[in-house]
C-alpha cells in the first residue's frame, strides 16, 4: 500500500474480493485520499480489511460499497455499508475483539466512529476524521 497509496490499495483489494465471487466491493473515491496521511492510510485499510473479513464471515452480503470523501469543514468521511444480515448490538457488544479494534484504529487517525445496523437490513459504518492527521 505504502508505493501505490490508499485508493489503488483499495481498487485492488475491492477487485480480488469481487473476483472470488464471494462478494461484490464497489470503492469510491473523491479523490479524498489525496489529503490522508500515510498513518491515514494505514488505519483505513485495516479497518477496511476487518468490516470486509466480518462482512465475508457473518453477514452473508452480496455487495459491499466503500467510499471516501471530504466536506468544507476541513474532514474526510469514511463510509462502509454492506446489505447483509445485519446484527443486535446489545448482543454484539461482547463478541470479538474486531469492532474493538476498529475503535482504537479511529481514535489513532483522531476519528469518530458510528455504526449503524439493523437485523436483516445490513451495517452502516461511518468515520469521520480531520485531514492529514499526522
Amino acid at each position: 500500500m505504502e508505493e501505490d497509496g490508499f485508493a489503488e490499495a483499495m481498487q485492488e483489494l475491492s477487485f480480488r474480493i469481487t473476483q472470488s465471487g464471494l462478494c461484490e466491493v464497489d470503492f469510491y473515491d473523491t479523490n479524498a485520499s489525496e489529503y490522508l496521511s500515510m498513518m491515514q492510510s494505514t488505519a483505513l485499510f485495516r479497518i477496511t480489511q476487518e468490516l470486509i473479513n466480518n462482512t465475508l464471515k457473518y453477514a452473508q452480503a452480496s455487495q459491499i460499497i466503500i467510499q471516501l470523501t471530504y466536506d468544507n469543514q476541513n474532514e474526510l468521511i469514511y463510509t462502509y455499508e454492506d446489505n447483509g444480515q445485519g446484527f443486535d448490538t446489545v448482543q454484539g457488544k461482547n463478541k470479538g475483539y474486531g469492532l474493538k479494534n476498529i475503535q482504537v484504529r479511529t481514535t489513532l487517525i483522531n476519528g469518530v466512529f458510528t455504526l449503524e445496523t439493523i437485523p436483516d437490513k445490513g451495517i452502516f459504518v461511518t468515520i469521520v476524521f480531520p485531514k492529514n492527521h499526522q
